[in-house]
């Protein structure tokens, strides 16, 4: 197993509600509970969905309130509705591991516990990108890889006393007292329930239905951009030959750009491995058997991918998922938004599957949620900045679509792969873009140092 990152997460956890930035070692470190002011107690918080988004808020909000009642309208979390099937294979990257540690501590164990695999980046995981293998170094960030399951079931085992989960319920009508949030109207299978709330947090995903209800309500909606992705996703669950048990090791093969194919194979547990590929090529069709898979593997540039694959066993039948668009609901641009209404993860900005950040925004949204609440005790005083906050953490994830093309010309994207190649900390910077600690913005200026880099190692200091 690769090196621990208990270390890691334990320097450069960062709660932030302003800045997009790497938090480096010089980063201020989350302050230890002991440590923080404790917090004024309000009564009542509703989160709507109870997913791993829903519950990562209820984790950040659970010390704030003296009641936290986490609603979801499916009989299990999982099963049906909005969330993954519960054996879809998730990757959490850097920016994601470290706010999951900060808001329910001890995750990190608890998930290798559980069969959650760890790789160090990137000298567990062999890259092929920019024409050429990523150089084998350690750029002490880490990989985690498991079914959605069992980081479901990781973090619901660390949620605090006073969160309660309801299965089987929904939040069906909200009701605002003046510009605030006032009551909601809570359905379940046998019974309806209005009650009093401070506030409620929005965490029922992608197809969220909220907009009706804050139009209903009378209060404002946001506006909602579109992505068209058209991307279809294989995955094919693998056991592992002898030789590989045990082993921590991941394989990435991207597509030369502009074509848009990725190949994915992740640890699942110590002797199964979970292979992905994934299209968004025009024209292009899903494989349906085993042998498909592998012949898509075949049209990848970079080593061939297909020997590994082939030495292993399916265990099953491709599994298709497909995502049509990506689709962010612009809360931060409103004006006079609901006090005390928080939308968290895809509830807010659901991006390009292909870039495995949609735990890592919920974490760190739920991040920010924590950090808006100990600003004041009035609704109002809070709302703003979470959704502000947040807005940056969106666009953060949300421009990862355009890196590297068309953010950067072909020609770059050659030389940044050449400047990485010699210098460990352009591509640790690289890299940490894709983790989200390194901002998208900071990508022109890599561009820039490969090319110094370059120009020296092939002319020489002058």
């Amino acid at each position: 197993m690769a090196r621990p990152a208990s270390a890691i997460l334990r320097r450069f956890v960062k709660l932030e509600t302003t800045r997009l930035s790497a938090s480096g070692p010089q980063g201020r470190a989350t302050p230890a509970p002991s440590d923080r002011v404790s917090p004024v107690k309000r009564d009542r918080i509703v989160i709507a969905g109870a997913g791993i988004a829903g519950l990562v808020a209820a984790a950040a909000t659970a010390d704030m309130f003296d009641e936290v009642i986490v609603v979801d309208p499916d009989s299990l979390a999982g099963q049906v509705g909005a969330h993954p099937p519960r054996t879809q294979l998730h990757n959490v990257l850097t920016r994601g591991q470290r706010h999951l540690e900060a808001l329910l501590p001890g995750f990190r164990r608890r998930f290798l516990d559980a069969g959650g695999a760890e790789g160090d980046v990137c000298l567990d995981t062999h890259v092929y990108e920019f024409g050429g293998d990523a150089f084998g170094r350690s750029l002490g960030l880490s990989i985690w890889s498991a079914p959605w399951e069992s980081i479901w079931g990781a973090a619901r085992a660390l949620l605090p006393a006073n969160v309660q989960v309801r299965h089987g319920t929904t939040v069906a009508g909200l009701e605002a007292h003046g510009r605030r949030v006032g009551r909601v109207r809570l359905v379940g299978e046998n019974c309806t329930e209005v009650m009093d709330v401070a506030a409620l947090v929005d965490a029922s995903g992608h197809g969220s239905r909220f907009d009706r209800l804050l139009d209903a309500a009378g209060v404002a909606v946001p506006r909602v951009e579109r992505q068209r992705l058209d991307r279809w996703f294989i995955t094919v669950r693998l056991r592992r030959p002898p030789g590989m048990v045990g082993r921590p090791d991941f394989w990435m093969t991207f597509a030369d750009p502009p074509h848009r194919q990725v190949a994915l194979m992740s640890p699942l547990g110590s002797d199964e491995w979970d292979l992905s590929v994934e299209s968004q090529e025009p024209f292009s069709t899903p494989p349906t058997n085993f042998e498909g898979v592998l012949a898509f593997l075949d049209e990848l540039p970079g080593p061939p991918l297909r020997p590994v694959a082939e030495a292993a066993t399916p265990l099953g039948p491709p599994a298709v998922f497909r995502r049509r668009e990506a689709r962010w609901r612009h809360y931060e641009e409103i004006d006079t938004p609901l006090a005390g209404f928080f939308p968290v993860g895809d509830s807010f900005v659901s991006t390009n599957p292909v870039h495995g950040q949609g735990i890592g925004v919920a974490a760190w949204q739920a991040s920010i949620l924590r950090e808006s609440l100990s600003t004041g005790v009035d609704a109002a005083e809070w709302t703003q900045p979470y959704l502000k906050a947040a807005g940056r953490a969106a666009r953060q994830a949300w421009d990862l679509d355009s890196v590297p093309v068309p953010a950067i010309s072909i020609s770059d994207w050659v030389t940044l792969g050449q400047g990485m190649a010699a210098n460990a900390n352009l591509q640790r910077r690289y890299v940490g873009i894709w983790h989200l600690i390194e901002p998208v913005s900071s990508l022109h200026h890599l561009v820039r140092a490969a090319e110094a880099e370059v120009a020296v190692r092939t002319e020489g200091p002058r």
